[in-house]
């Protein structure tokens, strides 16, 4: 997070009209958003300060400041996967995310009060996956419909489902079929039709490659991985997770706009972080995102672990939590039952399912998500698949103008670029 000045009573400025639309935001009712930092304003920042179990003096620092921005990042993040622009991912909240906030509200026939409360909070926040949609299915299941649909895409895929077809009939013939598809996507080999079956099963890739060993045989540091997969967690951000972070976003030496018009530069990096950069080397981006995974996510996902009672985490847990929240928001992984479970003790197929409940985007199943989502159970997990970067030699794709791959990859240091730490 970038240093922000001391603001109390008395003092105005731009900065003050942040703290005034954050506040707002976060359900502190602060209006006009005129900058000047009056009884008001410090009245919203005492609760605010104490919701937080900050040292609630009405004075706005870093401590501050930084859960604000926190909050903050979470909803820009999870507007932008909407399809809102909310100006740069950066935390500071401002007339673009406020006006995406209300746009946000308006579309989905709330009250376009620019507060994200309890109402926003669960549609902004909803991963897009309904329950009711897709029953879990077994040999012998009964939901006719269902099935003929299972069947239909299993057939689709190439998978035999037996002489007579879609018949609505979960029998030997689909179970095999079930089974055969699990095999193949590296999924649980159970012939259960559950939430992660079902996702791969609608995938639009005729490809196994987003569930499958996409870099089989480059496993160059597997034992490495092995041997530490089980330690318990530090207090940063594992060197893999930053490389597997590298391999997800690309490398862009060069600004270029993503599709909702925000400057971004180096592995993905936008707003106050960027000022002023119109070109980064690739040492430098590796810095800063560094810098920003760990202060802005690794360390408020264990923190929230912690808080919640949990002693046995390991490094690989918490690196697949922290590449969750840095692609849905803090708040994302905050308010979920992936969380929820993992608190409780789950950690096999409850938790996969879990991950795979984030894979929707507008509606729509998107296969960028299913292959993140796989890897961060992955991850989570420990296992032995190849995960590009986190135990195995990353390609690194270099990002152009455009905002499009270059057909060029990181090559330096065996092609995982500079080392974090």
């Amino acid at each position: 997070m970038s240093s922000f000045p001391l603001v109390q009573k008395g003092d105005s400025g731009i900065y003050v009209k942040y703290l005034q639309y954050g506040l707002h935001i976060m359900c502190y009712k602060v209006k006009p958003f005129d900058g000047i930092f009056g009884v008001g304003t410090k009245t919203a920042v005492i609760n605010f300060q104490k919701s937080k179990n900050l040292d609630a003096d009405g004075k706005v620092g870093n401590n501050t400041w930084k859960e604000l921005m926190c909050e903050i990042s979470s909803i820009q993040i999870q507007l932008k996967n909407k399809g809102y622009n909310p100006g740069s991912i950066d935390g500071i909240a401002g007339e673009n995310t406020y006006e995406a906030i209300t746009k946000f509200q308006k579309d989905k026939g709330l009250v376009d009060d620019g507060m994200v409360g309890e109402k926003t909070k669960n549609i902004l926040y909803d991963s897009g996956y309904d329950e009711n949609k897709e029953p879990l299915l077994k040999k012998g299941s009964n939901e006719k419909e269902a099935i003929i649909k299972l069947q239909n895409l299993l057939i689709n895929k190439g998978y035999n489902c037996g002489s007579s077809g879609a018949d609505g009939f979960f029998g030997d013939n689909t179970y095999q079929a079930v089974i055969s598809f699990q095999k193949d996507y590296k999924l649980s080999v159970d012939g259960i039709v559950g939430i992660a079956t079902w996702a791969a099963l609608k995938s639009d890739s005729e490809s196994k490659s987003s569930f499958t060993n996409e870099n089989n045989g480059n496993n160059d540091n597997l034992e490495e991985y092995k041997n530490k997969s089980n330690e318990k967690s530090s207090d940063k951000a594992s060197e893999s997770l930053i490389y597997f972070i590298k391999e997800m976003e690309g490398f862009a030496p060069s600004i270029y706009k993503d599709v909702v018009g925000v400057r971004t530069i180096g592995y993905g990096l936008t707003g106050k972080e960027i000022e002023g950069l119109n070109d980064i080397s690739e040492e430098k981006a590796t810095q800063l995102l560094t810098k920003y995974i760990n202060d802005n996510y690794f360390s408020k996902v264990l923190s929230i672990i912690k808080s919640k009672g949990v002693s046995n985490y390991l490094q690989r847990e918490v690196d697949a939590f922290a590449c969750f929240a840095y692609n849905l928001g803090v708040g994302a992984f905050q308010s979920s039952t992936l969380l929820k479970k993992y608190v409780k003790g789950e950690r096999g197929e409850a938790i996969h399912n879990e991950f795979m409940r984030w894979i929707y985007a507008g509606g729509k199943v998107y296969q960028g998500l299913i292959k993140r989502r796989n890897y961060e159970w992955k991850i989570f997990s420990g296992s032995n698949d190849s995960i590009p970067g986190y135990n195995c030699k990353p390609n690194i794709s270099i990002i152009n103008s455009k905002g499009t791959a270059s057909g060029k990859c990181i090559n330096n240091n065996n092609g995982y670029g500079a080392k974090p730490y």
